[in-house]
């Protein structure tokens, strides 16, 4: 058996997979406040609480006796706009691993579109020389009735959930 005496080269396609790069994205609350961006990020949370209770998503309460309090994350993003500016995102997440099933919830309901479905509202766009726009909405997932009564804690701050939970 011969082998070949050139240098590997590694494939470039999973090149990119294999290299850690520092996003610039704390992984945590602390990392958050202690990082150089710490001013743009404590707006960006600002403005997701802001957010939470002006859609009367989520509000301050205590917690009640017999009841478990799941932890919140804070997940940071920076978002590259066209214009080549950035944008700080932070969202409060609820762990709901945590829950038990039976005995915190009953059911799990995420509705998802469908390929399919995108392919034929596109095809139709196509057809019918329509104009088509996307419209992202940020808080889309907070409308709803939340049946179930979640309670969280942060830093020894407990919140009552109202609205539909992302979880």
């Amino acid at each position: 058996m011969r082998r070949s005496t050139r240098t590997p080269i590694p494939n470039r396609k999973y090149l990119q997979y294999m290299l850690l790069i520092d996003t610039g994205e704390p992984e945590c609350y602390d990392e958050a406040y202690q990082g150089k961006d710490a001013s743009k990020w404590e707006l960006a949370m600002k403005d997701e609480m802001k957010s939470l209770i002006s859609n009367q998503t989520w509000e301050l309460a205590k917690l009640p006796e017999g009841k478990k309090a799941l932890q919140n994350k804070w997940v940071f993003r920076i978002k590259e706009e066209h214009d080549g500016s950035r944008r700080y995102k932070a969202r409060l997440v609820v762990k709901g691993f945590q829950q038990i099933e039976c005995i915190d919830y009953s059911k799990i309901f995420s509705p998802v579109v469908k390929l399919t479905t995108i392919r034929l509202v596109l095809s139709i766009v196509a057809v019918k020389r329509l104009y088509l726009e996307q419209l992202d909405v940020k808080t889309a997932f907070l409308h709803g009735n939340l049946e179930e009564e979640i309670y969280t804690a942060t830093r020894g701050v407990y919140g009552r959930w109202k609205g539909r939970v992302g979880v």
